[in-house]
């Protein structure tokens, strides 16, 4: 008993010995793994931390012990191996993604808005206004002697500028410091109005250079500040300055405002404030155009326009220039416009209001190169947006047209705009893949062609002079703007990267203008038959290409030939009184026919087997009229009125009755229908017309030749038809026999 309690304490004091060795060797791997250690390394550390720690005891149980060792010691050997592997694999651990928290911005509540802000700007603004109605005071009532007045207020909106930029310096209240600078440049603006213009008490040109050093001292206070209560009070109550103080719309007072007008545009582009230009477009604008309205000279409202245009083309790119933009700035788009109408329409008025229409070209065509070159340039500028350069090239190329079409009249406009609609077809090939490019040319290729056709169906070649009705026009001019129009669009057409609707379109176009010369150039048999050829020819290009364009305009020639030839050449009722002239009645009516039935053989592809059969058989059918109707013409053409309708009820009988025959014989039903049809106008026309007419020789002739054409019909009818007649029987006979057997 005792040997086996001894042996049981052994045994425990060995086994913690084995679990204490255990947690050394697990410490031992976690070590070698983050050491990035293989496999193999674990296991020689689980081997010699093995030999070092097993303790003596029997060699059975140390036998036992030593298998359970070599498991576990196989299975640690194997985890570790699989920890080195991740450990050497794992990815290495990448940047935080996590988003700093923003900065929450301090709020503004409404009683600061209103005690801080509202109130300085109300009070520059009544500032400002209260010295121009002291001026106003001072002149109605005579207070002060002119310079005293002026002398005043220039006194006193310095020392507002003082008190404004020395309040803003020491860190003072800001909005006031903003609003009382802002309402002293106003002031001071219009000081400087009043005494150039209104007191005359120095020239001119010593008030541009005053107004020159105020608007360069407030273009320096308003980019240190950063403050648009500056611009918005000194700039804007600048430019406002000659109209609040009365001064006279002439060349100096426009001298002033572009003095003010200057420094305006350097503060907004520098500082991006885009908003503030349309404000000072918008009262820059209203006084240009009352000195405009007082009728300057030539020269002088064009330069003066040139000046203004030119700084508002600056502002406009300037934004760009300033901030990049990755499209189109609403306000620099609105500037450039705007501009380029205002300045055309002023500039033109005025040279045509003096009798200068040369001038009033050159000022067009002046305007368009600009923006062109302001288009092509802004290419060159990464900054300036894409799109405002196209748009300045589309405001360029509108200009450059309404000079053209100012400039020249007649033939010569139709031509000219297919020109320039052939260069955008050609810009079109070379041009690199940039969607807003390829936008530019496909509408400056469809306008051009719009405007060259529209001149041409309207002036040129219009409507009323179809088929030889209507006014008098210049068929060589006529000829030469259509074909113009003609060969442009075909030309468009063919560029591959125009898209597949544009190219229909102008293919189209191109079709319409070819149709349209042939009517103005040729007579109506001439007429019908090269419509008629066209539509043969379109029909031809529709089945070996399935185009749905020379489908489409296959039919519209087709008809139009038909309606000249059934109209014209040769009408329905020829077949009473004749062809008037046989030979064009048979080259119309024989091509017409040749035509529907080239159209017959074409493939309606989107169809029905039925539908396509059904469209089929009417053109068949339509080509058997054209020519039955040629037939008949070309028969009663020679002869009387009475032996005409004979030998027409002759032919139409016996067309009918051979139209029978043949689709008996052949089984085609319609053929067969189309035969007793006839056959039953015939009638119909026997006893309701030449019954009547007729004398009664043509009216015998008539009633024998029929009965005999309805004899034979209803003969060949019952021996071919099955089910009746010679048929009948013999399928009778037959059965007999079968039934016999």
């Amino acid at each position: 008993m005792v040997d086996k309690e001894r042996e049981m304490v052994v045994e425990e004091q060995w086994m913690d010995e084995i679990e204490a060795r255990l947690a050394h060797v697990e410490a031992a791997m976690e070590r070698t793994a983050r050491a990035g250690a293989k496999g193999s390394r674990a296991v020689a550390v689980v081997h010699s931390d093995w030999s070092l720690v097993a303790p003596e005891r029997p060699a059975a149980d140390v036998q036992a012990a030593r298998a359970g060792a070599s498991a576990r010691a196989a299975a640690a050997e194997d985890a570790a191996e699989r920890a080195a592997i991740a450990a050497e694999t794992a990815p290495a651990p990448g940047p935080s993604l996590t988003r700093p928290r923003p900065v929450a911005q301090p709020s503004v509540s409404f009683e600061d808005l209103l005690g801080g802000r509202v109130l300085a700007w109300a009070g520059g603004a009544a500032l400002l206004l209260g010295v121009v109605f002291f001026l106003a005071i001072a002149v109605s009532r005579g207070w002060l002697g002119e310079e005293a007045r002026c002398l005043l207020a220039a006194a006193g909106a310095l020392g507002l500028l003082g008190f404004g930029v020395r309040l803003r310096e020491r860190g003072g209240p800001v909005e006031a410091a903003l609003a009382a600078a802002g309402a002293a440049i106003g002031a001071l603006y219009v000081t400087i109005a009043v005494a150039t213009r209104a007191y005359d008490l120095f020239p001119a040109t010593a008030g541009i250079g005053v107004a020159l050093v105020v608007g360069a001292a407030a273009t320096v206070l308003a980019i240190r500040w950063r403050s648009q209560t500056v611009a918005a009070l000194g700039i804007l109550g600048g430019l406002a300055a000659p109209a609040l103080a009365g001064a006279p719309s002439d060349g100096a007072t426009i001298a002033l405002l572009l003095a003010a007008a200057v420094p305006a545009a350097a503060v907004l582009i520098v500082q991006r404030w885009d908003r503030l230009a349309l404000a000072a477009f918008a009262v820059t604008a209203p006084q240009l155009g009352l000195w405009l309205a007082d009728g300057p000279s030539s020269a002088a409202a064009l330069t003066a326009l040139g000046a203004f245009g030119v700084l508002t083309v600056v502002q406009a790119v300037g934004f760009e220039l300033r901030t990049a933009a990755p499209g189109l700035r609403p306000t620099s788009a609105f500037l450039l416009t705007l501009d380029a109408l205002v300045l055309a329409g002023a500039g033109s008025a005025v040279a045509l209001h003096h009798g200068d229409p040369t001038v009033a070209h050159l000022w067009l065509a002046g305007l368009a190169l600009v923006h062109l070159a302001v288009g092509l340039a802004t290419d060159r500028l990464p900054r300036v947006s894409r799109e405002l350069g196209l748009l300045a090239l589309t405001v360029g190329v509108v200009l450059a047209d309404v000079a053209f079409a100012a400039t020249f009249s007649g033939v010569a406009l139709p031509v000219g705009f297919a020109l320039g609609a052939l260069a955008f077809a050609a810009l079109a090939r070379v041009l690199p893949d940039r969607q807003a490019d390829h936008l530019f040319v496909r509408a400056g290729l469809g306008g051009h062609v719009l405007l060259a056709a529209a001149h041409a169906l309207v002036i040129d070649a219009p409507a009323g002079a179809l088929l030889g009705g209507g006014a008098a026009v210049d068929t060589g001019a006529a000829a030469l703007a259509l074909a113009s129009v003609a060969a442009v669009s075909f030309a468009g057409a063919r560029v591959e990267s125009l898209p597949r609707a544009l190219r229909a379109a102008l293919d189209i176009t191109a079709l319409a203008a070819v149709a349209w010369l042939s009517a103005i150039v040729l007579t109506p048999v001439p007429l019908a038959m090269a419509w008629v050829a066209e539509g043969t020819a379109l029909a031809l290009v529709w089945r070996r290409t399935d185009d749905a364009v020379a489908a489409g305009a296959a039919w519209a020639h087709l008809a139009l030939g038909a309606g000249v030839a059934l109209i014209v050449v040769a009408p329905p009722y020829a077949i009473v009184d004749g062809f008037d002239d046989p030979l064009g009645a048979i080259a119309v009516l024989g091509a017409l026919a040749l035509a529907l039935a080239q159209c017959a053989r074409c493939d309606l592809r989107g169809t029905t087997l039925e539908e396509q059969r059904m469209v089929t058989g009417a053109l068949w059918g339509g080509a058997a009229l054209i020519v039955l109707l040629l037939a008949s013409g070309l028969v009663v053409t020679p002869l009387d009125v009475h032996a005409g309708q004979v030998a027409l009820s002759a032919l139409w009988g016996l067309t009918g009755a051979a139209a029978l025959v043949v689709g008996l014989r052949m089984d085609w039903a319609i053929v067969r229908r189309a035969g007793l049809g006839l056959l039953l106008v015939t009638i119909g026309k026997v006893f309701l017309v030449d019954l009547a007419t007729l004398d009664s020789a043509a009216r015998a002739g008539s009633f024998l030749a029929l009965g005999v054409l309805l004899l034979g019909a209803a003969f060949a009818w019952q021996r071919q038809r099955p089910g009746s007649g010679r048929g009948a029987s013999t399928a009778a006979t037959a059965a007999a026999d079968v039934e016999s057997v």
